[in-house]
């Protein structure tokens, strides 16, 4: 074999490892969602991977890999189109094993753990939260108006 053969095949194996970043597990034991469907959406709106599975047990494991170092995702209980019912946990993808523990009746209260990016989020909703938590009231009053008069009469 000659040095540019050597070079090309090290060149190649580099470029194929470069492009894989590792494997997550998500294990969870959620409590109040038997026999649920759960979604896990993650990428950006151009390029959108969905896995799924059932609770069983308040229990479910999903496993997946990363063409990146880290990727965004949402956790979604129940009908994804239903989003004014379904639950929805946001949720940082890294190559490790991330756990879901709480009750599915009180979203607010799920614990996840996982990696430093899934601690960076976890921080930052800590930090929303006195933002965010008039907004979701407002919203949840906006949509319980049946009529476009109602909705307009409801402010901050």
């Amino acid at each position: 074999m000659n040095k540019k053969s050597i070079l090309l095949i090290l060149l190649s194996t580099l470029a194929l490892g470069a492009n894989a970043q590792g494997k997550y597990t998500i294990k969870s034991n959620l409590q109040n969602a038997e026999g649920q469907k759960i979604y896990l959406y993650s990428g950006d709106m151009g390029n959108m991977d969905i896995d799924s599975t059932i609770i069983a047990n308040g229990k479910f494991t999903l496993n997946g890999e990363l063409d990146t170092p880290f990727k965004c995702g949402n956790l979604i209980l129940g009908n994804p189109k239903d989003y004014l019912n379904a639950k929805s946990w946001q949720i940082a993808l890294e190559p490790t094993t991330i756990t879901i523990i709480g009750d599915a009746n009180k979203q607010d209260a799920v614990s996840i753990k996982g990696g430093k990016a899934q601690d960076d989020l976890n921080k930052m909703k800590e930090e929303m939260e006195p933002f965010q938590k008039p907004l979701t009231e407002l919203n949840k009053q906006y949509y319980a108006q049946q009529t476009q008069a109602g909705r307009d009469s409801i402010s901050a």
